[in-house]
């Protein structure tokens, strides 16, 4: 990806959110696509390895739920997560994410993929 084509796909990215444990961060994600008063999606969802099966990813996914609902002002909250991911599939359903959609990928070397969608409603 060229540096201006990576400038445009961040200028389409709300909340750009980093957690820390004191000067290390943990985590990092963003909101996308979002449509007023319906949804919006968390994207680029990056948990540190070392702090992974400690809370950090639940806390993260907290944070971002808070600012799509408050900034966002949306009522659901989605993502995307490719069906080899099973490890952050099983993540996500314990929050309480649920499949509503899917869209068959091809990987690189022409393998098929499937790319699931998941949400949750912000009460």
């Amino acid at each position: 990806m060229k540096p201006e084509e990576m400038e445009e796909v961040a200028a389409q990215r709300y909340n750009a959110t980093v957690i820390t444990c004191g000067a290390e961060v943990v985590g990092y994600g963003n909101l996308y696509n979002v449509t007023e008063g319906k949804h919006c999606y968390l994207g680029n969802v990056i948990i540190a390895p070392t702090y992974r099966g400690k809370g950090a990813a639940a806390y993260f996914i907290n944070v971002m739920k808070q600012l799509a609902k408050q900034e966002r002002q949306v009522k659901q909250l989605r993502l995307m997560c490719h069906n080899i991911n099973t490890r952050a599939l099983l993540f996500y359903r314990s929050m309480g994410f649920k499949p509503f959609d899917f869209n068959e990928l091809r990987d690189r070397a022409g393998n098929k993929l499937v790319l699931l969608e998941l949400a949750i409603a912000l009460d």
